[in-house]
């Protein structure tokens, strides 16, 4: 595998995980303004999804060890899957 390949796949995969919020945010503008068009605050979602990665996990003193490492390894999962997934068809 060349170098360019490699960095063009790095290149995508920052693409793709950069644009997932975005999808969020245009799905959320479009419900806002099909309920209420004149009211839609496009750009609402964001602060809220920033807060959320900065957010510590509250769990339970009875929850097991592997329940605070489920949604960090199922993030880590779709960045794999993202990063095999060849985006340029070669």
């Amino acid at each position: 595998m060349k170098p360019i390949e490699i960095l063009t796949q790095a290149l995508e995969l920052i693409a793709a995980l950069t644009a997932a919020p975005l999808f969020l945010v245009g799905s959320i503008s479009c419900r806002a303004w099909l309920a209420e068009p004149t009211r839609a605050e496009h750009l609402a979602p964001l602060p809220g999804i920033r807060k959320l990665f900065h957010k510590d996990a509250l769990i339970a003193e009875s929850a097991s060890r592997s329940f605070a490492w489920r949604l960090t390894s199922v993030f880590g999962a779709m960045v794999v899957a993202a990063g095999i997934i060849p985006f340029d068809g070669h």
